[in-house]
């Protein structure tokens, strides 16, 4: 008994007989005529001999067996065809479950098959069409054919064969437009496409490379590109890719009936309609530039982001939460910019980021511990929009949900309140809220018995506002310092009153700072001067402005190169300031050094200075 691996490239024709006695019939297909007394052995004769099965298995129940079976072996031996019976007890013939499993156990896996459903019961040929749909789908079985012999008239004209093939095909393509209208996916229409495209070149091939089969299948092609990159684009959530892909769906899918697929698919315009229009529901209303930076001439406005909105919903409408979530926080962003009137230039990480960190910013304001700032109710709203969008949804389901919390089922409570929100969103019906700012440059810096620390600072950023760190002795500095550097910045203090231990003055402290970071555009921050404790405050204060409220943070230390002594008896001499960042100051100094390079030996911190000064006090 032969292996199922030596039948895994096998040509198998299947068919089902009843108890029918051999009858001589002539059959015609495509002109030919051939005359056989079952219909299986007429087809397999007007099949081009490429395309003929190395067997016929014949599904026969016992009465068949006895009566047809002789006769089926005498004209397969005039024929040269090889012959197999396939046992199908008396019940198994009209009970389907049965029928369907002792025919598809008997199929091995990978052959080749093409049915024949002319002589058996008349629901077999039903059964026939089920089983080459599961065969075809989960069994890697190719179907090569499937026919139905037209043998009931009594005249003796040719019966004509029907070409069923068509049909199997359209079934197939009823599943992969559903997958494509519910899901958004379109890879298994490419795939059928492809091998229609495979198809129509061997054909070509085989027809002296016929050059309309092969336009046909570079048509096609073209098509099978577009469907594979609309697919790509749907399910990574790219939705300005996806608008290229879905606008060349749309206008070049309506081409498959132009082509030789036309005349073998029914329904093909029907099947092309439907495909387009889904296609126009997330398509851009005009195909941009092909090549280059073509992201560059999409222009943001109000039908755009609608576009992009409905995309949100199909996803939604799909199931798919964790890109619905994501492509919403991106969507508000791009709101964002358009209620600030941006149009062109918006599809970059460093136009972005800013309106991201505002809604970070806003979001800060409603978090555990940071009641010091009231919001308004503006503020409230979007912040807890963003705050259960970005962290409770896409947090959770973006990183795989990576975190202690199981994500097991959608996350219920914030997915309503972010949908109910997300409705007056596509309305454009929400006011956009002050994110802060507003106060220009802010500059943070702690102050010890050294003023020219403070003097410096201020010289050198040209600070709006400044908060000032200092202790009970070294506040008295602030306003001289202020006044010798000419600033007018307006300055608030936080009181140090242990500047060696008083960590737990914290908390107090950065509260009341709070509404100044809010307020600020950017803040510098002098990481010299003062005890080690208001240097470690300062790092307090930049981790509120920079990590909850998306402040820009620009850290530096101030270099005296001369003496300890010279520095307390003139400290109104400016320092050199390095950034941290190697980044120079907007209207800095001329004395001011881009480099990072430390003080040389014998050269005088400012920090270390005050700081032991401050300790003997």
């Amino acid at each position: 008994m032969e292996t199922e691996a030596s039948l895994n490239s096998t040509h198998i024709m299947l068919s089902s007989m009843g108890i029918s006695e051999a009858r001589p019939t002539s059959y015609i297909l495509d002109g030919r005529v051939e005359q056989a007394g079952f219909a299986a052995f007429a087809v397999w004769q007007l099949l081009p001999p490429e395309s003929r099965p190395d067997e016929i298995w014949f599904l026969l129940t016992p009465q068949a067996q006895s009566k047809a079976w002789p006769s089926i072996q005498q004209e397969a031996a005039k024929l040269q065809v090889m012959v197999k019976s396939i046992e199908l007890p008396n019940n198994a013939a009209d009970d389907t479950t049965d029928f369907l499993e002792i025919a598809a156990e008997s199929l091995p896996t990978g052959c080749r098959l093409t049915l024949d459903v002319t002589q058996g019961l008349r629901h077999h040929a039903f059964l026939f069409y089920a089983l080459a749909l599961y065969l075809s789908e989960f069994r890697g079985i190719a179907i090569g054919g499937a026919w139905y012999c037209r043998h009931e008239t009594d005249d003796d004209d040719p019966k004509p064969v029907i070409d069923l093939k068509p049909v199997l095909n359209l079934a197939q393509w009823f599943h992969a437009l559903a997958v494509f209208r519910d899901q958004g996916l379109s890879r298994r229409m490419s795939e059928l496409l492809q091998s229609s495209v495979d198809e129509l070149r061997l054909q070509a091939q085989q027809e002296g490379n016929d050059a309309q089969l092969h336009r046909d299948a570079s048509d096609l092609e073209c098509i099978v590109g577009a469907l594979e990159k609309h697919s790509f684009a749907f399910a990574t959530a790219l939705p300005l890719e996806l608008g290229k892909a879905a606008r060349n769906v749309a206008e070049r899918f309506p081409g498959i009936v132009d082509t030789r697929i036309g005349d073998r698919l029914p329904l093909v315009k029907h099947l092309a309609n439907v495909v387009s229009k889904q296609a126009e529901r997330t398509a851009f209303v005009e195909l941009p530039q092909l090549k280059g930076k073509w992201k560059t001439t999409i222009h943001l406005d109000w039908d755009e982001l609608q576009r992009q909105a409905r995309i949100i919903d199909m996803c939604f409408d799909h199931g798919q939460i964790a890109q619905a979530v994501g492509l919403m926080r991106e969507w508000v962003i791009t709101w964002l910019m358009f209620r600030d009137g941006l149009s062109t230039g918006i599809w970059n990480y460093s136009a972005r980021k800013p309106y991201e960190q505002r809604l970070g910013a806003i979001g800060a304001l409603l978090k555990p511990g940071t009641d010091v700032i009231e919001p308004t109710v503006d503020q409230r709203e979007l912040g807890a929009f963003w705050n259960q969008l970005s962290n409770d949804l896409r947090n959770s389901l973006m990183h795989n949900g990576m975190r202690e919390e199981s994500v097991e089922e959608p996350p219920t409570k914030p997915l309503t309140s972010v949908k109910e929100f997300w409705q007056r969103l596509k309305r454009n019906d929400v006011e956009v809220p002050r994110f802060g700012g507003g106060h220009g440059r802010l500059l943070i810096c702690p102050i010890g018995l050294t003023p020219g620390v403070l003097f410096s600072a201020l010289k050198h950023t040209h600070a709006d506002r400044v908060l000032v760190i200092a202790s009970a002795k070294s506040a008295q500095f602030i306003a001289e310092a202020c006044s010798q550097a000419g600033s007018k910045s307006e300055a608030k203090t936080l009181m140090l009153n242990d500047i060696h231990r008083g960590i737990t003055e914290f908390g107090t402290l950065i509260g009341e700072a709070s509404l100044w970071l809010f307020e600020a555009d950017e803040i510098h921050a002098c990481l010299t001067g003062g005890t080690t404790l208001m240097g470690a405050l300062v790092s307090k204060l930049n981790m509120r402005a920079g990590r909850e409220y998306q402040r820009s943070i620009r850290e530096f230390v101030l270099i005296d190169r001369r003496s300890p002594k010279e520095q307390q008896d003139t400290p109104w001499q400016l320092g050199d300031i390095h950034y941290l960042d190697d980044k120079p100051p907007e209207n800095a100094s001329d004395r001011t050094s881009e480099s990072n390079e430390a003080p040389q030996a014998g050269e005088v911190d400012c920090d270390d200075q005050s700081d032991n000064t401050e300790s003997q006090s």
